[in-house]
């Protein structure tokens, strides 16, 4: 189970008393725009670049950039 929108640690602790060990929201991060998340990859990663990320000015990925991998035979 995972949930969303933990903003404080006493949600964290309730969640996890109640068996959610997955969980995303405020306590452990703040919002990003696509420029931060790049320089917040670089940063944890170590490495200078991480490449570039291909971001449409209207707010969305670009499709055509994303690589989808099957997992089946």
């Amino acid at each position: 189970m995972f949930a969303d929108g933990v903003e404080n640690q006493v949600q964290r602790d309730l969640l996890h008393k109640h068996g959610v060990h997955y969980a995303q929201g405020r306590l452990f991060g703040q919002p990003m725009n696509i420029q931060q998340l790049q320089a917040f990859i670089e940063q944890r990663s170590g490495h200078t670049s991480v490449g570039s990320l291909d971001y449409q000015a209207v707010g969305g990925f670009n499709a055509g950039s994303l690589t989808s991998r099957s997992t089946s035979p």
